[in-house]
């Protein structure tokens, strides 16, 4: 069974996604309500966690197989949380998702900060995909896989 997934932080580069799950799925935008991202202090991605009232802008992937979900389990590591979400669409359509939240007791590493994709510098972003540990651990289970780079 294919699932959907709400993005809404580096993994909304389509480049970031590919590299990670070695995959392009289909995508377009969504909002997910009583969620708000926050930069996470010393880094430069962000962290969702609940927050009545609030809502998040994001991407919504679609059709992503349980390998895809297990390569960004191992990218987001234990930080983050997989939930179940509803997303909306800008048509009004209600979308059941994925998402990955803050774990509770990681929550103190969240500054107040919004983050915005916008903000990374092109430098930024290829720091971020040459040495992101997440990247290494999505590598690493797909040549135990025998998966192709």
């Amino acid at each position: 069974m294919d699932l959907n997934v709400f993005i809404y932080g580096t993994l909304m580069d389509p480049q970031v996604m590919r590299a990670v799950t070695a995959r392009k799925f289909p995508r377009q935008p969504a909002v997910l309500p009583g969620f708000a991202r926050y930069r996470i202090r010393g880094e430069v991605y962000p962290g969702l966690a609940p927050v009545e009232g609030a809502a998040t802008t994001g991407i919504l992937y679609r059709g992503l197989a349980r390998g895809a979900i297990r390569k960004l389990d191992a990218f987001e590591g234990s930080l983050y949380q997989r939930i179940p979400v509803a997303v909306r669409l800008s048509s009004g359509e209600r979308v059941d998702a994925l998402t990955y939240v803050v774990v509770p007791s990681s929550r103190y590493r969240l500054s107040e900060q919004d983050w915005t994709l916008d903000e990374l510098s092109p430098r930024q972003m290829r720091q971020f995909m040459g040495h992101y540990g997440g990247f290494r651990r999505a590598a690493q289970r797909r040549l135990a896989a025998g998966e192709e780079e």
